[in-house]
């Protein structure tokens, strides 16, 4: 150990690849190849990473929310086994069914006229038709008329369809001769029956609408006989039972 290395405690000289006699550290280094710098490689990686775990979790996500989609969905079927089939947008305070076609040029019809506290039913075979409002043109026609072998009891004399129309909000407008209001007698059970009649005769056969609208003469009339608001949609009014809708 030299006297320089006794001074700095006994620590060696600090390389200088520089000095002579030095190491040639140059050896085995191209110069054409510069300085090197730090590589980006592991940046690169990091990003990758990154997007490889948010793309993973969007996944994820993505099946969770469709599982719960279907689950929902479907949850009718799971639990009953029941057939899940499209809710159709129909009036609810009557049941919806098509007439049943006897042949290609005839429908049978499910007509339903007022007796006493109840009703009778009648079938009839009219000839087909393809519209909405032709059909209900040839319930309401049928209905006017009565129903077969008796007297048509409340059903006013020489009322007759002016026409019958669907509009844009699929409701069925019907309009009628003044005189189903002018010649209705009886009281307000009648006028209840009589119009809850009706109306079950319409839903019954007719499709695809909303609910039923009566007018007289082309205008919107309060009542037929006096006890029974028909301002509104037909059936909000006989969709309850009768004392409730005589004391509204």
């Amino acid at each position: 150990m030299s006297r320089t290395d006794k001074d700095r405690g006994g620590l060696p000289e600090p390389f200088d690849p520089a000095a002579p006699g030095g190491p040639d550290v140059s050896e085995g280094i191209d110069p054409d190849m510069g300085v090197l710098e730090p590589s980006a490689e592991p940046a690169r990686s990091v990003i990758a990473n990154v997007f490889g775990f948010v793309a993973f979790i969007v996944l994820i996500g993505a099946v969770v929310v469709g599982g719960f989609y279907l689950v929902r969905m479907y949850s009718e079927v799971l639990a009953t086994g029941v057939e899940l089939k499209p809710r159709a947008k129909v009036p609810t305070v009557e049941s919806q069914r098509r007439p049943r076609a006897v042949s290609g040029d005839y429908t049978v019809l499910n007509l339903y006229f007022p007796s006493g506290d109840s009703f009778e039913g009648e079938q009839r075979s009219v000839p087909r038709v393809s519209s909405v409002r032709d059909l209900a043109t040839v319930v309401t026609q049928e209905f006017l008329a009565g129903p077969t072998g008796r007297a048509g009891g409340t059903i006013p004399d020489n009322a007759r369809l002016i026409g019958a129309y669907l509009g844009s909000d699929s409701v069925l407008y019907i309009d009628l001769s003044d005189e189903f209001r002018r010649n209705f007698q009886g009281n307000a059970r009648d006028e209840y029956m009589l119009l809850r009649a009706l109306h079950r005769s319409l839903m019954k056969n007719v499709y695809q609408v909303e609910g039923v609208k009566l007018l007289v003469e082309g205008k919107e009339v309060d009542t037929i006989g006096g006890h029974l608001s028909v301002r509104g949609l037909l059936g909000e009014a006989v969709s309850v039972h009768f004392r409730e809708a005589h004391e509204r």
